[in-house]
C-alpha cells in the first residue's frame, strides 16, 4: 500500500518510529521485523523512508544559559565518546519521538539488550540490502 504512495508513506514511518520508541525489550524484535519490509520497497520514496525512520545525522546547536551565541558541536564536546551529532527524522517534531539511530544512542549503557536486539536486525536488514547499509555507513558518527 505504500509503494510510491508519499502520504501513506510518512504515516507509516510515523508509527514505526513511535511504536520502536514506547517499546519494551520483548516486542521491538516483532516491530523491528515489521518495519524491514517497509524500508525495503523498491520505489522513488526509498531513501525518503530511510530518512523518516533512521533520521539524518545534524550537529548538536544551542544556545547556553546567559549565552548570546549558539554552540554547536564540538564546542559541547568535554570528553572522548560525548556525542556531538543526532540524528533526527523529518517526520517528528518532538525529543520524545526521535530516529531509531537516535533512540538506539540513548538506550547505550542503560537499556544494553535493547540496543543489542535493535542492531541485530539492523545489520540483519543492512546485509541484505545494499542502500539501507550505504545510508547508515555514510550518516555522520555520533562522536568525533
Amino acid at each position: 500500500m505504500c509503494k510510491e504512495n508519499e502520504k501513506l508513506s510518512m504515516k507509516v514511518a510515523k508509527v514505526f518510529v513511535k511504536t520502536i520508541g514506547n517499546s519494551n525489550f520483548d516486542s521491538v524484535k516483532g516491530y523491528l521485523s515489521a518495519l524491514k519490509p517497509f524500508v525495503r520497497l523498491d520505489d522513488s520514496l526509498r531513501q525518503n523512508r530511510l530518512e523518516w525512520v533512521f533520521g539524518i545525522s545534524q550537529i548538536y546547536s544551542r544556545k547556553a544559559y546567559r549565552e548570546e551565541k549558539y554552540k554547536y558541536g564540538l564546542e559541547f564536546v568535554d570528553r572522548m565518546g560525548e556525542e556531538a551529532h543526532t540524528y533526527i527524522s523529518p517526520l517528528t517534531g518532538s525529543n520524545n519521538e526521535d530516529s531509531l539511530l537516535a533512540q538506539l544512542l540513548k538506550c547505550k549503557g542503560k537499556l544494553d539488550t535493547f540496543a543489542i536486539n535493535c542492531l541485530k536486525e539492523m545489520l540483519s536488514l543492512m546485509a541484505k540490502e545494499e542502500h539501507i547499509a550505504r545510508h547508515i555507513y555514510f550518516a555522520a558518527p555520533p562522536t568525533y
